[in-house]
């Protein structure tokens, strides 16, 4: 059968879906396809902005081999239609740049842009910046006092530096300290 079920209050917001729960968490909407087993066969909920345009946003669920399912996040820029931007696949792994994501987080884009760089802010003070450039891959500490420091050890999900020993940094002017960050002997300092 095809229709509408929808128990709730007529409200100004659109549509509202809602059920009484005592804190359990309870299936509100359930979208789907009704052909199973085909790969590529899913559904999807597009976000647009302009009547009768659909160019926007949309977020997707579809089968692959097997029925596994992916969740796929799509958007667009100025006159385009959508395209695919992110992927969580049937393993959990999410794609960035990419449709078929190889690790747990894989990110995909141009070498050396801004797209195809992670980057970690403190407080709007010190950045840390992790990408690749034509040499190879690339790891920047910047704001504060420009260095990069490497810690080991230290306890459960803590902040970087919350716990743990700094074993290595690498200052502003190049100077590189392994046990030591005093610099006193030059360049390179190993205590």
């Amino acid at each position: 059968s095809t229709g509408i079920d929808v128990t709730g209050t007529a409200t100004m917001d659109g549509l509202v879906v809602e059920s009484a729960s005592s804190g359990n968490v309870v299936t509100n909407l359930i979208l789907r396809n009704p052909v199973s087993g085909a790969i590529g066969t899913g559904t999807k909920i597009y976000f647009s902005c302009v009547a009768g345009d659909n160019r926007g946003s949309y977020i997707e669920s579809a089968s692959g081999a097997s029925n596994a399912t992916y969740l796929a996040f799509a958007t667009n820029t100025v006159g385009a239609d959508a395209t695919e931007a992110m992927r969580i696949d049937s393993s959990g792994r999410v794609g960035i740049g990419t449709s078929s994501p190889f690790n747990g987080i894989d990110l995909r884009g141009t070498s050396a842009t801004a797209g195809n760089t992670i980057q970690i802010v403190g407080n709007s003070v010190s950045t840390l910046l992790l990408g690749q450039d034509a040499d190879g891959g690339v790891i920047r500490g910047q704001g504060g006092n420009n260095a990069l420091k490497f810690y080991t050890g230290g306890t459960g999900d803590s902040a970087a530096n919350a716990s743990g020993s700094e074993r290595m940094r690498i200052d502003s002017s190049g100077n590189v300290g392994i046990g030591d960050d005093t610099f006193a002997a030059g360049k390179l300092r190993v205590y």
